[in-house]
């Protein structure tokens, strides 16, 4: 089967694809990614130290490095992943533009995988596989639809973060037909990162399975979730109070824990 994968250009991307594409090696698999979730707006400075983390630490600093060489660590970089399906990943500016529309047909897709996408997909990019569209979202549906799902949970002191897995059927954001999720309770005295992170070895075994059983899965009747809150990125006052709660966008030990997987350290 012809899998295309839609990701962000981020840590937490990186490590889902390090899970989810060894897995996927009886397919021919095509890797597009966004660099930014929504537009670019002046935003709190904490949010800008922790998109450092996410992306620019990682990606501007570690991963030329470790691409220079032929470093192979527990974690792989979003090159050397590339390899390993034998393409090279490539950046989608638009996806509903004509000339995304044109790289992901040229891939012929039997079937979309999205993983923390930055953009809206509309209707002639759903349409184009032919098995139709699977995401990964990173918090429970439809409860915690929108972006970053696992703070306004541990901010909301909710019981579960976890991953939705679902089909993508029209542009709602979040919306269409769940397939499975998985939760467990927040650790509230790690970081937001190290919350999120946590997600993805049993999000993405759910999506793995729901590749497998794709065909049945299609045949199978399908009610839009309803409901549920569309959350944005926090704002300052809303940073203030995660924070007067004892909580943490990220912590050192983070980034120790992520460059050894990646360094071989």
């Amino acid at each position: 089967m012809n899998i295309s994968i839609l990701y962000n250009y981020d840590i937490y991307s990186n490590e889902a694809l390090n899970l989810l594409v060894p897995q996927l090696s009886s397919h021919r698999l095509s890797l597009f990614y966004s660099t930014a979730v929504g537009k670019p707006v002046v935003r709190d400075p904490r949010l800008e130290q922790l998109r450092f983390v996410e992306q620019g630490l990682f990606n501007n600093v570690l991963y030329p490095i470790t691409d220079s060489g032929d470093r192979r660590a527990q974690r792989l970089s979003f090159e050397q992943l590339g390899k390993l399906v034998g393409a090279s990943p490539k950046t989608i500016s638009n996806i509903n533009a004509e000339d995304g529309l044109a790289q992901l047909r040229a891939t012929q897709p039997d079937l979309l995988l999205s993983i923390r996408f930055g953009q809206i997909l509309k209707a002639e990019a759903i349409n184009t596989p032919e098995m139709g569209v699977i995401n990964l979202h990173s918090g429970l549906l439809p409860a915690y639809r929108g972006v970053m799902a696992s703070f306004w949970a541990m901010l909301n002191q909710a019981p579960q973060i976890g991953t939705t897995v679902h089909w993508i059927t029209d542009p709602k954001i979040d919306a269409g037909h769940k397939i499975s999720e998985h939760s467990h309770a927040p650790n509230l005295n790690a970081s937001y990162m190290s919350n999120v992170l946590s997600l993805y070895e049993s999000g993405i075994q759910h999506l793995i399975d729901a590749v497998s059983n794709v065909d049945t899965l299609r045949l199978s009747s399908k009610t839009d979730m309803q409901g549920g809150d569309y959350y944005s990125y926090p704002t300052t006052a809303d940073l203030d109070h995660f924070e007067e709660q004892g909580l943490r966008l990220f912590d050192p030990e983070d980034l120790q824990t992520l460059v050894r997987q990646r360094l071989m350290i």
